[in-house]
């Protein structure tokens, strides 16, 4: 049996419903019945220290000491312009995932491997031999550039200096060097480079151009099974769930739940919003219930009717909204995409206004409604299972 390793900075077990975590468990679930897979991630706690090796439901995971439980960490510039100056991080001089991931790999696991699977920049460091390496884009550096920007803080102007300071000093530095030196360094050493949807090919193809003959285009999959329709509560029922990050469009979400009192909203997920999300969702109509587990979030979705996601970012193509879509919910979204903009349960809008117009259509037309959730359901079934997707990794490894 070939032996497939894969990097990620996350897993279910550090982000229960994470959107990467849950596509991340749904490729190595289809992966190890065919290879032998071993999972390089962060460390499951942050005073972990000691490197953590677990078999876990036929799969080997490996979980780094000393690193950011979820995430990349800190660069050594990241770390001594910001961390250690202003918020006194010791700590983030030595916690940086890609580092500490290169180093257990040329140490302990280079040349046992055929094929290394990389969740976006994970194995950026690593020192190559004969293992062929996939990637697994979910974005795009010069978007999230963008995505920095517009997400900067203009309500307050001291919170906007302040972002605005960091901003020019931390992460336009970092992402631009990211995107002209990292960027063409990693995808130079792989063979295939997998995006996430034909939006992102797009904006990859005009940024990356000389990479683009690497690329392929295979979606997230979802478990159809999970993610199915029940019986629809009787009380419309309107949710989110997903990183608590005010850049998800959250306040334009408790916005939308304060002039629609008549229907439910609920909010899952963990982020770094989490407290100031918490502090302006006091509303009867809304309950945020923290993190909870990708088969929780399945049980409500089923029984839901509207998946509410007003992100300002650019995104590739979220696991949530490809959930909420199988469970039968319609979705209304700042997030256009040409294909399934043309479904009639697939609303874009421009803001949070023009969401609760289409929330109030579909609340009180319910042949409008079942219309919508019958589409999205079929939708989902034809392009996002696992027989229709899965496959696609079998034959790119």
């Amino acid at each position: 049996m070939k032996k497939l390793l894969i990097v990620s900075r996350s897993t279910v077990f550090q982000n229960k419903s994470g959107g990467l975590e849950t596509q991340l468990k749904n490729l190595i679930n289809f992966l190890k019945d065919t290879y032998k897979v071993t999972v390089l991630t962060t460390a499951l706690e942050k005073s972990s220290k000691v490197d953590q090796k677990k078999e876990i439901e036929g799969v080997s995971y490996v979980f780094l000491a000393n690193t950011v439980p979820g995430e990349y960490g800190y660069s050594l510039y990241e770390s001594l312009f910001w961390q250690v100056p202003f918020k006194k991080n010791f700590k983030a001089l030595n916690s940086n995932f890609k580092s500490k991931a290169s180093n257990y790999f040329n140490k302990n696991l280079k040349g046992h491997f055929d094929t290394i699977i990389s969740q976006s920049s994970s194995a950026q460091n690593f020192n190559l031999g004969d293992e062929k390496l996939i990637l697994i884009n979910h974005g795009t550096t010069l978007n999230e550039i963008k995505n920095r920007w517009f997400g900067l803080n203009r309500e307050q102007t001291t919170s906007f200096i302040k972002d605005f300071v960091r901003f020019i000093g931390l992460d336009l530095p970092v992402l631009l060097y990211e995107y002209f030196i990292n960027n063409n360094l990693l995808f130079s050493k792989a063979n295939k480079i997998v995006l996430i949807s034909d939006r992102l090919k797009i904006d990859f193809d005009k940024q990356h151009f000389k990479f683009s003959s690497k690329t392929v285009v295979i979606p997230n999959w979802i478990d159809i099974e999970k993610f199915s329709p029940k019986t629809k509560n009787k009380d419309f029922t309107v949710v989110y769930f997903g990183r608590i990050d005010f850049e998800k469009g959250l306040k334009e979400f408790v916005e939308v739940a304060k002039n629609v009192p008549n229907a439910k909203f609920h909010v899952f997920g963990d982020g770094p919003d989490k407290e100031a999300f918490i502090k302006i969702s006091n509303l009867a109509n809304l309950k945020y219930h923290g993190s909870v587990t990708n088969e929780e979030v399945a049980t409500f979705l089923s029984k839901s009717q509207l998946f509410l996601f007003l992100t300002k970012r650019k995104e590739g193509m979220p696991m949530s909204i490809l959930e909420a879509m199988s469970s039968g919910c319609a979705v209304i979204t700042t997030l256009k995409d040409k294909a399934m903009v043309k479904l009639n349960g697939y609303l874009v809008v421009e803001s949070a206004y023009t969401a609760e117009e289409n929330l109030r259509a579909l609340l009180y037309n319910k042949v409008a409604f079942k219309k919508a959730s019958i589409t999205n359901r079929n939708y989902a079934i034809l392009n996002f299972s696992a027989k229709s997707v899965a496959k696609k990794y079998i034959e790119i490894i």
